[in-house]
């Protein structure tokens, strides 16, 4: 017994300095990969995370882990606070597994310009997008001649004959939502989150102005022939449960009453689009007009030839695509900017005043005087720089290049971008720099009614993959806000306990901001206070 325990302890021991051995000649392939990824990029500033940030568990932890992965929140929280303490405006970021890699993090307006307007050298990473797919092919998940030929089609269906029955959709159904509160009502309370309004708006005015179907704010229970349930609640279950339609596999309905829903809705949605496809169809050649966007697609479409048209799924895809970009954009901007404004009762005492002095009271707004309404805008714009509705705009680099950044001592100098590379336009840094924005956690939609610069404020975007609904949204938006401050005050809920908080400690407390498939606020609650 004696010699056998003798026999195993050497044995023990060879075998952890045989492990002690494989991690340190591990650590050091890992340190040496991360010096060969550094070189790629002439040993930029960069910051190191042991996952690539396209990782699984980048999305489970939203928040990150601090030297494991970023978390799908971390450009919302950090806001400009990273680049500050490395002192340039683009940041390497080096991830060590699965393979060693370099991308970049960028909040310089010179760079963005650069990197925007040379679209062919950075296009969209494709496969990134994949999920967006689920209906067909379309604009926002294709690139080069396929992207040309959808650009070529959607975009002339963004009229401004669909602008205005977008302003008249959006007026006529926050008017049936304030007279279903009632007259007699002085205090409207939003006990969970103000979106619970913004997203019911935004979804009708989608469905009227996108889909030619109006609904009105009571609910549409109306089950058409060949179908199972109401068009209404196929969209909005879609639209609330997005995430998980496009991250759930279809196996998974098998134990999911969710997602059985979900793959249902999706089924019924399709069907609809299609007997709507062959209805807009047959009304153009009865020689008969609709403004809605997709009428406006579909009589673009029958102008093409051959390989030029879309097939009936490629216009469903867009259509889609079209929805998802347009209806939780704007609904949780708006709701933003109402908690916002509720924080910042001088700037709603401002903007109520200057709706009351285009917009008298006792009237309904008009199309027609929207460009007389730019503090409305400037308000909405504010909220976009505050808190994007898009925090990361991801880019490639089709071939090895350079590209202009300013340098800490302010001269321009030019980083080596290796092909390949993934470019992160972080919006929220750029949107909070101050080098372009001074003081950029002060709450100031004056800064938009003046010269400020438009490189730095991209929304929506820029150069030619800029968002073609920019104008759909910002009409649909301005329209919503006009109604509801023109006859009510919004305020918080519980006003002392944002005592002595900065804007942003204010921002973090009241809506605690995460990115979904757009920035979405938490819970947060609002009072709506009849004005007299």
């Amino acid at each position: 017994m004696a010699d056998s325990d003798s026999r195993s302890l050497p044995l023990g021991r060879s075998f952890f300095v045989v492990l002690i051995c494989l991690l340190i000649a591990c650590g050091f392939k890992r340190y040496w990969a991360r010096r060969g990824t550094l070189k790629g990029i002439n040993q930029h500033p960069s910051i190191t995370r042991l996952l690539s940030g396209r990782s699984l568990l980048n999305f489970i932890c939203p928040k990150g882990i601090k030297g494991i992965v970023h978390g799908r929140d971390w450009m919302l929280d950090a806001g400009y606070t990273v680049f500050a303490a490395a002192g340039w405006d683009v940041l390497g970021a080096v991830s060590l597994y699965p393979l060693p890699t370099t991308d970049y993090f960028v909040a310089d307006a010179v760079t963005i310009k650069e990197m925007t307007t040379l679209h062919a050298k950075f296009p969209k990473p494709v496969p990134l997008y994949q999920a967006l797919l689920i209906f067909g092919q379309n604009i926002v998940a294709s690139e080069g001649h396929i992207w040309k030929k959808h650009r070529k089609i959607a975009a002339p269906a963004f009229s401004e004959r669909n602008n205005k029955l977008v302003w008249d959709q959006t007026v006529r159904i926050v008017s049936d939502m304030m007279e279903s509160w009632g007259d007699q009502s002085p205090e409207i309370h939003i006990d969970h989150c103000v979106h619970d309004i913004t997203l019911p708006i935004a979804l009708m005015v989608i469905s009227a102005a996108a889909f030619g179907r109006r609904v009105s704010w009571a609910e549409d229970s109306r089950v058409p022939p060949g179908h199972t349930m109401p068009f209404r609640m196929c969209i909005y279950t879609i639209s609330k449960n997005i995430t998980l339609m496009l991250a759930a596999p279809s196996w998974s309905g098998y134990f999911s009453k969710k997602v059985r829903l979900i793959q249902r809705c999706r089924k019924e949605l399709e069907a609809y689009m299609l007997e709507m496809s062959q209805e807009r169809r047959q009304a153009l050649i009865k020689g008969e007009e609709y403004a809605d966007l997709f009428s406006s697609l579909i009589q673009c479409n029958e102008g093409e030839k051959g390989a030029e048209m879309l097939s009936d799924q490629e216009l469903i895809g867009n259509i889609f695509i079209l929805l998802l970009a347009g209806y939780e954009t704007t609904a949780h901007t708006l709701a933003f900017a109402l908690g916002l404004l509720a924080l910042n009762q001088h700037e709603q005492a401002r903007v109520y005043e200057h709706i009351i002095s285009i917009v008298p009271k006792g009237t309904i707004p008009l199309y027609e005087q929207i460009h007389a309404l730019p503090v409305v805008l400037a308000v909405i714009y504010e909220t976009l720089r505050f808190i994007p509705a898009a925090p990361a705009i991801p880019k490639v680099a089709a071939e090895d290049l350079t590209l202009p950044t300013i340098h800490p001592n302010g001269s321009i100098e030019r980083i080596s971008v290796p092909k390949g590379t993934i470019l992160t336009i972080d919006v929220p840094a750029l949107h909070q720099n101050p080098r372009y924005w001074p003081e950029p956690d002060k709450f100031d939609p004056s800064r938009f009614m003046g010269e400020y610069s438009k490189d730095a404020f991209i929304p929506f975007s820029a150069g030619a993959r800029a968002c073609l609904g920019r104008r759909f949204s910002e009409t649909e938006a301005v329209a919503m806000l006009t109604m509801l401050l023109g006859k009510y005050r919004v305020d918080l809920k519980n006003p002392d306990e944002y005592e002595g908080l900065t804007m942003r400690e204010k921002c973090t407390k009241l809506f605690s901001p995460t990115v979904l498939m757009t920035t979405t606020p938490s819970k947060f609650p609002l009072i709506f206070r009849k004005r007299l």
